[in-house]
């Protein structure tokens, strides 16, 4: 898959949250674009309390419930995907056109890592073939003590 500059990424991830709110009836606001924008430039893991201390550190003025609200529209469209990573509160990240991965999570620092994994792919294709089944999400997670917190031990 070729690689998308943000601007690209975020011109076609608004065109399509526009579409999503038209096709089920919902308010066009500008808050939720301007969420949109900002996870799609955030571009990392994060929870609702970060992430809203990040936007009003950026002096973006929205509410809790409306990223709330937002988040639970941008998981809807398939364009943020939530993670629950063991005990910890939600985690959001970007999904648009992001490359297939897996996350290994440190259960010291909470510190969250991605890798891709062909050999994983390979056995979820092989799964889908012999049972005649479309994968359309998966979850993998590795848990453990990163290198960091191991030398601190």
């Amino acid at each position: 898959m070729p690689q998308h500059s943000c601007d690209e990424v975020i011109i076609e991830v608004t065109e399509n949250l526009k579409n999503y709110l038209i096709e089920k009836g919902y308010r066009k606001t500008p808050e939720r674009f301007t969420i949109l924008k900002e996870i799609y430039e955030y571009r990392e893991h994060f929870d609702v309390d970060t992430f809203y201390t990040h936007l009003k550190n950026k002096k973006i003025h929205i509410s809790k419930a409306t990223l709330y609200n937002t988040l639970d529209i941008l998981v809807e469209a398939g364009l943020v995907v939530k993670h629950q990573f063991g005990d910890s509160c939600a985690q959001y990240e970007p999904s648009y056109r992001l490359r297939k991965h897996s996350h290994a999570i440190c259960i010291k620092c909470k510190k969250i890592f991605e890798f891709s994994s062909e050999e994983l792919q390979k056995i979820i294709h092989k799964f889908e073939e012999e049972n005649d089944f479309e994968v359309t999400n998966h979850t993998f997670v590795l848990y453990g003590i990163c290198r960091d917190c191991k030398m601190k031990m």
